[in-house]
């Protein structure tokens, strides 16, 4: 339940919130990402990404700081929506707390696909620093579908596992499994609808 208090608050910041000058005070994070870890480095007004630059970030109020960048490796800060055409964009929130990766991405372009009411594919993955906690979902979403279709999803906790792995699970009489898997999937649903209203439709305008 602990990432369920961090990641409510990264949902949060996704929404309108005064853009600050980023402050020249280097930070270090590593980052989970469901397979390996990653070392993620804020240099002066840049982020790097296992030495890699991603390009300069943005600063939110609480010093959330936050960085998207397309699927050519372009970043746009908090100036994303020059990005419409994309078939990728990956946008990435960090704290001192904690941290959320959201990718979306179609073939035909997302917002062209998106605005028209046909489903787009999307991941994320989410950190809490001090713990070590980690989630991680996939799906498609639409902008007819609030909550969009949770597929996969992974957990420190839980491990990797289907949502469709529910009634599997009860049928073998693996309640414990099959309830946590089932309110983390509840969340997940809530996550992926504030997704879409703070981040996509603003996007795809």
């Amino acid at each position: 339940m602990k990432n369920f208090i961090i990641f409510a608050v990264l949902a949060a910041l996704l929404g309108g919130c005064a853009i600050l000058r980023p402050a020249k005070s280097d930070k270090e994070f590593k980052f989970y990402d469901g397979n390996k870890t990653m070392i993620y480095k804020f240099v002066g007004e840049d982020l790097y990404e296992n030495g890699r630059n991603l390009g300069a970030y943005s600063i939110y109020r609480n010093n959330i700081r936050t960085i998207a960048v397309d699927g050519a490796g372009r970043s746009y800060g908090n100036n994303y929506r020059s990005a419409l055409n994309a078939k990728r964009m990956k946008f990435y929130h960090f704290d001192d707390g904690g941290a959320m990766i959201f990718s979306v991405w179609h073939k035909d372009g997302i917002c062209s696909v998106y605005n028209a009411g046909r489903y787009v594919n999307f991941d994320f993955i989410s950190n809490t620093f001090k713990d070590g906690d980690w989630l991680y979902a996939d799906g498609k979403i639409s902008k007819s579908d609030d909550e969009g279709i949770i597929q996969n999803g992974a957990s420190k906790e839980l491990g990797v596992y289907k949502t469709s792995d529910i009634s599997k699970l009860i049928q073998d009489k693996k309640m414990d499994r099959a309830v946590k898997i089932s309110v983390t999937s509840v969340y997940l649903r809530g996550y992926a609808k504030a997704m879409k209203t703070r981040k996509l439709d603003d996007f795809c305008k």
